[in-house]
């Protein structure tokens, strides 16, 4: 086997689907002193244990308001959240992303709100603006794409961020 220096990164779909494999192979890794990181929508409890194996984790975080959570996602947010704060009392690092969709969750601060009242100082945030790379497949697979007029302008989605930075969030940008 040869390996030069990189690390596994699990993406899904939802890589915590199959959280019993995974942690499997994550110990694994973990022996072999292979870095590792996890991209997850943080509704699965079983990211609590996998966490102790993963050297970066990534969480999203679509919506704080548990109603539009369900509206738009289809789901309580009621996991999500209790998984996050979880992770941002266990972990030393957490990179929290949150897409910004307009007319969905472009209210800086709802997020500010709900996460001045959490200790971050282990995280970092990274917000995304909304796009459509995905609506041609939606349509070929017949399925309603329901997003309309959700693009934020540039300025808009500058002035989100700066909010948030002004509020102590760490931000990065990929």
């Amino acid at each position: 086997m040869f390996f030069d220096g990189g690390g596994v990164t699990f993406t899904g779909g939802e890589v915590c689907v199959q959280s019993a494999e995974l942690l499997e192979v994550l110990k694994k890794l973990r022996d072999i002193g292979i870095h590792t990181a996890i991209e997850t929508n943080a509704s699965f409890d079983s990211i609590k244990q996998l966490s102790d194996y993963v050297d970066y984790l990534i969480a999203d975080f679509k919506h704080y308001d548990d109603g539009k959570h369900r509206e738009w996602v289809g789901a309580s947010n009621g996991s999500v959240k209790e998984n996050i704060e979880y992770l941002l009392n266990t972990r030393n690092q957490l990179h929290i992303r949150i897409p910004v969709i307009g007319g969905v969750n472009d209210n800086p601060d709802g997020f500010a709100e709900y996460f001045s009242k959490l200790d971050t100082s282990n995280a970092v945030f990274e917000f995304l603006s909304y796009h459509e790379y995905g609506k041609d497949k939606w349509k070929q697979n017949n399925m309603e794409y329901k997003m309309e007029n959700a693009f934020v302008e540039d300025e808009e989605f500058e002035n989100f961020c700066d909010i948030l930075k002004l509020n102590g969030f760490e931000l990065i940008k990929t």
